[in-house]
């Protein structure tokens, strides 16, 4: 694979993604939902549904963490 390759692969990426429109939406239940029951099969203190855009990192759902976001950089 060559690295424009990996250029078109994240540009394609990156346009589904926003495509979506989910990237600050409000919690959602059924979102929730899956994380609560991650945490509990895992039995972890913290699960996350996370989004990585261009940027950061967006948590969708989120137990056991306090932030709704983290730099992409340490995704």
């Amino acid at each position: 694979m060559h690295k424009s390759d990996n250029f078109t692969d994240e540009k394609s990426r990156l346009e589904v993604l926003n495509s979506y429109e989910i990237l600050d939406s409000p919690p959602e239940d059924d979102y929730n939902s899956i994380t609560f029951l991650a945490s509990e099969i895992f039995n972890t203190p913290i699960a996350l549904i996370s989004l990585v855009d261009e940027e950061r990192q967006w948590f969708k759902s989120k137990i056991g963490l306090n932030i709704s976001e983290t730099e992409r950089s340490i995704s």
